[in-house]
């Protein structure tokens, strides 16, 4: 059985519709996955199916079609809006550990945008580090601030995309050789009474996706038995850093539609992840997500019939001599992430 729980949680999300600059949505400049997930037909396929598939459209299984590359984590094979998608936040201020602010890093495309960086005003540190820029802008409003930068040569004139939508040129006394441009966007955080959801911060919901995913016959699967690597090897494959998830974040999306289940706090894959416990209740957080399910799938397979999955990281070379009972962290997520990042940034700056 499904351990549901009822849940009161601060939810988060960025409005993106309140800001249209001169008439072109500077999302789809910044952040063009966005809206619409960008994936490699390749990479849809192998995350839907598992494998190679000639088809573009095939039922899989029991003739559920997926239609589109356009898919969303955890959404079990069916569409789901970008409105049921939320960060979860610590305090109903909208502090989130700044995991908003790394999903929306995983919808750049550095070569269209050029170098940004991300800043959310409602985790104090992240708003510090806007400040210390220096800009020549006053940035008065709680939100989420878009910062791209160039170096003004003819190779990477990437703040000329900018200035077409009616932002302007700043600079940096602390980076004069540089051209800075912003653009603000506000969020909304609600606190909300969420009903008969899985919550996977919780031990229980962590020991029961731990059997779901032992049901499911993945090949070559590293299970062991043991509490701790096996939670974490669980991470290792549902924390697939490209949009959409794959076949076992469907599949576990389709389980629980199909029970009627409507929610799931689920750990981001963008984002260091931690839980902690006290008297077995969740104490403290960060880098988690919420996906609200306003409709349910019926009918639907779960089984995964011979299905490579790749995880994200190797559990062996982690320490898991401390018991998780108490809490545990991933802390490896964001590190690789960042460097990525620093390094784009100095090759296009350069």
């Amino acid at each position: 059985m499904i351990p549901v729980t009822d849940k009161t949680l601060f939810l988060k999300q960025v409005d993106f519709s309140s800001r249209s600059y001169n008439g072109f949505n500077l999302v789809d400049l910044v952040f063009p996955s966005f809206k619409e997930p960008i994936m490699k037909r390749e990479d849809f396929l192998w995350r839907v199916f598992g494998k190679e598939a000639k088809e573009y459209e095939k039922s899989y299984p029991n003739d559920v079609v997926f239609k589109s590359e356009n898919r969303r984590r955890y959404d079990g094979g069916e569409h789901l809006e970008r409105s049921c998608y939320y960060t979860v936040c610590n305090e109903l201020n909208g502090n989130d550990r700044c995991t908003l602010r790394n999903e929306l890093y995983g919808y750049n495309h550095f070569e269209y945008s050029g170098p940004i960086r991300v800043f959310d005003f409602a985790v104090e540190s992240s708003m510090e580090r806007f400040h210390q820029y220096q800009l020549n802008y006053r940035a008065a409003h709680p939100g989420v601030y878009i910062m791209g930068m160039d170096n003004g040569v003819r190779r990477y004139p990437f703040i000329n995309r900018w200035l077409e939508h009616d932002l302007y040129t700043l600079h940096s006394p602390r980076a004069p050789h540089l051209r800075f441009a912003v653009a603000h966007f506000p969020y909304k955080v609600e606190e909300v009474h969420c009903q008969n959801i899985l919550d996977l911060r919780e031990r229980k919901a962590q020991d029961w996706l731990i059997e779901e995913l032992k049901s499911y016959d993945i090949e070559d699967n590293k299970f062991k038995g043991e509490t701790a690597h096996d939670w974490f090897y669980v991470l290792s494959l549902i924390m697939d850093d490209l949009h959409g998830g794959n076949i076992v974040t469907s599949r576990i999306g389709a389980t629980l539609r199909n029970a009627g289940v409507k929610g799931l706090v689920f750990p981001s894959a963008r984002s260091n992840c931690a839980v902690n416990y006290q008297n077995g209740e969740v104490s403290d957080f960060r880098g988690w997500n919420f996906v609200r399910y306003d409709t349910s799938i019926v009918d639907y397979d779960r089984k995964i019939e011979g299905a490579t999955v790749t995880p994200r990281f190797e559990v062996d070379w982690m320490d898991l001599s401390a018991s998780i009972d108490d809490g545990w962290h991933l802390e490896i997520i964001e590190r690789q992430m960042f460097k990525e990042i620093d390094e784009q940034t100095k090759r296009a700056l350069s």
